[in-house]
């Protein structure tokens, strides 16, 4: 399986190998031993990797970035997830129980609230809730 590593153990692991190769002590191994031997959490990188690190001069910023651009798009944004957040701590501060349903429903409702103001004005929070604290 495919892993990300971090910054500071892909540096540590091309200072091993190439410190190993220079001296005798590891002049009988390969690079995948080399990479077995200095890499601290399985798997360790494919020789290919290892080349590609060597071929490529990243920067901290650089790896970064490349890492915050993997993975899925986020289905909410940080603000509607504090919303749906909220919602739930609510509901269980009120020793009410919080299920999946109830979350879809308080979304939907909250989506059609906001597309259905008039005049492009924003209602407050505690004006989109309001009609939820009679459940």
């Amino acid at each position: 399986m495919k892993r990300s590593y971090a910054y500071e153990e892909r540096e540590r692991i091309l200072r091993f190998v190439s410190s190993a190769r220079e001296g005798p002590e590891f002049s009988t191994f390969t690079i995948p031993q080399l990479l077995e031997l200095a890499c601290l959490l399985p798997p360790a990188p494919s020789s290919s990797t290892y080349r590609r690190w060597k071929r490529e001069e990243v920067s901290r910023e650089d790896h970064k970035a490349r890492l915050s651009r993997r993975g899925r798009h986020r289905k909410l944004s940080e603000q509607q997830e504090k919303l749906l957040i909220g919602y739930a701590c609510a509901r269980r501060c009120s020793l009410l129980a919080v299920t999946q349903a109830d979350l879809i429903d308080f979304a939907k409702y909250v989506t059609s609230a906001l597309l259905s103001l008039n005049g492009g004005s924003h209602a407050s929070l505690s004006e989109l809730a309001s009609p939820l604290r009679k459940r």
